[in-house]
């Protein structure tokens, strides 16, 4: 059996235009489907900056972070040299653990902020 693209395409149409449904306010048409996933959507972006407004998550993400920048350091170093020493890249490691957790909560302040 043959479907006919276009006739399926037509079907898909008129069940679309069924589902809308008109916002009086912002005049915006949305399908009852998108005003599902659009919930969701808000439900799990509010959970997620929950999330991170927890300090051990800014803690652990901070240790992350700092812990990748201190191999990729060590290796420039490194290649730079051309021997293993300890330098002024290891200094670095406290500042940049400290921007990354202050740089975390700026974030969540800011998303914070948009979802109240």
């Amino acid at each position: 059996m043959d479907l006919d693209e276009s006739r399926v395409c037509e079907v898909w149409l008129i069940v679309e235009y069924q589902c809308i449904k008109d916002h009086s306010k912002i005049r915006l048409c949305m399908s009852k489907m998108q005003k599902v996933w659009c919930k969701k959507g808000r439900r799990l972006f509010k959970r997620i900056v929950m999330l991170m407004a927890t300090v051990r998550f800014r803690l652990f993400a901070s240790a992350i972070l700092t812990y990748i920048y201190a191999v990729w350091s060590a290796e420039q170093a490194f290649l730079q040299r051309g021997y293993k020493a300890y330098g002024g890249e290891y200094l670095a490691i406290p500042f940049v653990f400290w921007g990354a957790y202050k740089g975390l909560e700026w974030i969540t302040w800011t998303l914070h902020r948009g979802t109240t």
